[in-house]
């Protein structure tokens, strides 16, 4: 198809770019993957991104007055369609090698590559399929993602590992040193679902949808890659290969001593201390007994003590832990009491919350 025309709402366009935009690489190796796919029919306009490893198409009403397809650079259209003025009209029009934009008083011009050059991402037929509340998902990419790992040396951890375990829809990333898992009935469609490591990026494209009246999100799993649908948002992305580890010897359901501490004053002592801390270690003193929490600052030349309300539970213990980590974790699981269960070990703690008991995180520290 060629000679696209149509006439859309500015706001609406601008929406939809947002969603995929971020898809498109802004200094592409192939330079087509850094262009956004047009595809007007039926009064529908599609808009595809797509850079090899994950692709979305997001589409939206127009007034088509010609039907059509072409690929037009995806960060310099959505830098247009976001200049135009609230409660604009926009008009595109492919002439030839450019296609001429139009709004309100505004015109622009911008090249055009073909959409035969556009790449495709086929997509087998789905192995298993399921729907879960897009809220639900939202919250759960929300709680796991700090804990991804970004060392492409060990690529297996750079994903979200979903599998079902007991009867548990389960989501699990680790960096190895820290550890997050959210769990949630598993809906009907995964009886015989083996489990998949996904991107992040393919998760948090899904559930950024603008469509607020959305609110279930429908993913299946075919040939090494994943596919998931928010009302006229569809998400395709690659599967990463490789074995998640035995996760589940980190996380334990009655540790032999845990700690009950207010969410509010542990992070804002455990940022004090940091302050005083070297960027190197980020590590830092816990002292926990039968009513206080003692935070203390290592491996500097200054010192910061900090002193917080506790409930313990067991034998009093002094460990060390990166408070970056900590930190990072205790936002992750946004709850107003944070619940730290020691091992008989002390190679790592469990960090859950009564408010929370779909979130289980760990992180790994040193007996002092």
């Amino acid at each position: 198809m060629a000679g696209l025309s149509f006439i859309a709402e500015g706001a609406r366009l601008a929406a939809a770019l947002r969603e995929i935009v971020s898809i498109a690489p802004r200094a592409p190796t192939l330079p087509i993957t850094g262009n956004i796919l047009l595809e007007g029919d039926d009064g529908i306009l599609r808009l595809t991104a797509n850079n090899t490893d994950l692709m979305a198409t997001r589409a939206i009403e127009v007034d088509l007055a010609a039907p059509g397809a072409i690929t037009v650079s995806a960060h310099r259209l959505a830098q247009i369609v976001g200049s135009i003025e609230p409660g604009s009209q926009l008009s595109l029009e492919v002439d030839g090698s450019s296609a001429k934009i139009r709004a309100g008083r505004a015109r622009f011009s911008i090249g055009t590559m073909p959409a035969t050059d556009f790449p495709p991402m086929p997509y087998a037929t789905p192995e298993a399929r399921f729907e879960i509340d897009i809220a639900t998902l939202r919250k759960a990419v929300a709680t796991v993602k700090h804990s991804i790992s970004d060392n492409e040396a060990r690529y297996w951890l750079t994903g979200v590992y979903v599998h079902v375990v007991d009867g548990m829809l389960t989501f699990v990333t680790t960096d190895g040193d820290m550890l997050s898992r959210v769990q949630v009935p598993a809906p009907a469609g995964l009886e015989t679902f083996g489990g998949a490591i996904v991107t992040l990026p393919f998760l948090t494209t899904l559930t950024a949808s603008s469509a607020s009246d959305e609110t279930t999100a429908v993913i299946d799993f075919a040939s090494s890659k994943v596919r998931g649908a928010v009302g006229a948002l569809t998400v395709i992305g690659r599967e990463i290969e490789g074995q998640f580890p035995n996760y589940q010897v980190a996380l334990v359901r009655d540790p032999p001593i845990s700690v009950l501490v207010d969410r509010d004053a542990l992070e804002g002592a455990v940022q004090r201390v940091m302050l005083v801390t070297t960027l190197k270690s980020r590590r830092a003193r816990f002292a926990f007994e039968a009513e206080k929490l003692t935070i203390s600052s290592i491996a500097s030349a200054d010192e910061l003590v900090e002193e917080v309300p506790c409930e313990l539970r067991g034998e009093p213990v002094s460990l060390e832990l990166n408070g970056a980590n900590l930190s990072a974790s205790i936002r992750a699981l946004g709850t107003d009491t944070v619940e730290f269960g020691i091992l008989d070990h002390h190679k790592l703690i469990n960090l859950t919350s009564p408010m929370r008991a779909d979130a289980a995180l760990a992180l790994s520290t040193t007996r002092v």
